[in-house]
């Protein structure tokens, strides 16, 4: 997982410093953690996640990009976070985000292209891979979510 984020990340380099933004990276899982799942599939939502991240900060911010494990009763999940210094998202933005050709508003953000469909898309694929894709947005913070159930917890043992 860690690997993923890190050619992510090297593949935004350019327009981080076109657009003036700083990543920020944390890493808080076991180095010998292993995810099975599609790579290209995971690659699609946080390149979605980081691209909007990157679309809607404010300048000479920070996004940052976190993950994670979690362990809730039996079950252990992987957890990508991609965070940014942006506007607060509406409360009618909030019921409809990941719908197919939802825009924030158009007065606030004309200068930036898209159709509204990578929040959309990274959705239903999260719900493929069995996985819960989410957001939290507060005054000029905005959290998007991936949380990825690990078969089986491991024993601490080995």
């Amino acid at each position: 997982p860690a690997t993923i984020i890190n050619e992510m990340i090297e593949t935004y380099g350019n327009q981080l410093a076109i657009s003036k933004l700083r990543m920020i990276k944390k890493i808080a899982t076991r180095e010998d953690f292993k995810l099975k799942s599609d790579k290209y599939l995971l690659q699609t939502i946080l390149s979605n996640l980081i691209n909007n991240a990157i679309k809607y900060s404010l300048p000479d911010s920070n996004i940052e990009i976190y993950l994670s494990s979690e362990i809730k009763g039996s079950v252990e999940y992987l957890v990508f976070s991609v965070s940014n210094e942006g506007l607060e998202i509406s409360k009618e933005n909030k019921e409809k985000i990941f719908k197919m050709f939802c825009r924030g508003n158009k007065a606030e953000f004309y200068n930036i292209e898209g159709y509204g469909l990578g929040l959309a898309i990274s959705h239903k694929i999260a719900q493929y891979l069995n996985a819960r894709l989410d957001f939290r947005s507060e005054v000029k913070l905005n959290t998007f979510i991936l949380r990825i159930q690990v078969k089986g917890v491991r024993n601490k043992s080995g």
